[in-house]
């Protein structure tokens, strides 16, 4: 009995340690190849939000298929567009104040440095000042500018992508049972995510304008976008326009107004809605996508990090589906 045992260890080990060696040879590819599969895989994700619509269109206001695609992504460009005309507006307007927005740094610095005083801490100012002042901002500004003429290259590369899928999608080719799971599911997350985020940012948008806080607009932007990262997106969404509000309000009323109604709308959109609407669609358990977001931002950094959900989800689809690996795929949804 025991030598079958031991065969038995054997056999199931040899297929555990040919699947890590696959994934470490699978993760260095992906970092070397991510300049080509970003972008792809990016057209992949909108395919999956877009073909709904798609299908909405043929189905229900019965267009013929190429004014469908055609209408669907005539609208993706134009929201594309718009988006980065909002995007390259806010940081002109940025960096054509930026002399002011330091101006305000420093005084805040040193109103700050004032108060610390009262309270026994000894900080020479001049020098603080000095090293405030010497902070690269600019050269931060132009690694931003260079950094979003690479995304917006991106963004056209993804668009080119997601026209050839949304045009080459045939409705009565019969598809592999996993390949309609996988896209029933991506197309259901991301379409509710997305709704939820625009939700989020459009709220914090305006609690942000009601409040005359600068870069409003662009703020809610980065609240939508920093939606999709599972967990840290939506804290830093909250943290991100705190420092402006504070530079140029100070500890007051409108600080406070914006920390508490921002927490508020994240409580209540990400902490009541998103699990009601989504529930165990993804069934992945919450450490599962803790660790799965840092490998992916590993990989391809921010990206990666956008990209985590719904890319550990088709894995464990994948892993559900082959009796070695179903134990793995158990261990992602938490069923341990």
């Amino acid at each position: 009995m025991a030598p079958n045992n031991q065969n038995y260890r054997e056999n199931l080990l040899i297929p555990y340690c040919l699947l890590f060696l696959a994934a470490v040879a699978a993760a260095g590819t992906l970092i070397y190849t991510r300049v080509v599969l970003l972008p792809l895989l990016f057209s992949v994700f909108f395919f999956a939000l877009t073909s709904p619509a798609v299908k909405f269109l043929q189905n229900k206001v019965a267009f013929p298929r190429w004014v469908a695609v055609a209408t669907v992504f005539f609208i993706v460009c134009l929201l594309s567009a718009g988006f980065i005309f909002v995007v390259v507006a806010s940081i002109e307007d940025f960096v054509q104040g930026a002399d002011v927005y330091r101006l305000r740094v420093l005084n805040f610095f040193e109103s700050s440095l004032e108060w610390a005083s009262h309270f026994g801490f000894s900080v020479d100012k001049r020098s603080a000042i000095e090293q405030l002042k010497s902070l690269p901002l600019f050269s931060f500004l132009r690694s931003l500018t260079g950094g979003l003429t690479s995304l917006f290259a991106n963004a056209f590369l993804v668009l080119i992508f997601l026209l050839f899928l949304l045009a080459g999608e045939n409705k009565d080719h019969q598809s592999h049972p996993i390949l309609d799971e996988i896209l029933n599911k991506m197309s259901h997350y991301l379409v509710i995510k997305s709704l939820l985020s625009f939700a989020t940012g459009f709220c914090v948008g305006v609690i942000l304008i009601a409040f005359d806080v600068e870069l409003a607009i662009l703020l809610g932007l980065l609240t939508f976008l920093l939606n999709f990262v599972p967990n840290v997106g939506s804290l830093i969404s909250t943290i991100l326009p705190l420092p402006l509000v504070l530079v140029e309000y100070g500890w007051g009323g409108r600080f406070f107004g914006v920390l508490g109604l921002s927490l508020l709308v994240q409580l209540v959109i990400g902490n009541y809605l998103e699990p009601k609407l989504l529930g165990e669609s993804m069934d992945l358990h919450p450490v599962t996508i803790l660790v799965f977001l840092m490998f992916w931002g590993l990989i391809w950094g921010v990206a990666g990090m956008f990209l985590a959900v719904p890319i550990t989800a088709v894995l464990k689809i994948i892993l559900d589906r082959f009796t070695t690996t179903k134990a793995l795929a158990e261990l992602l949804g938490g069923r341990f």
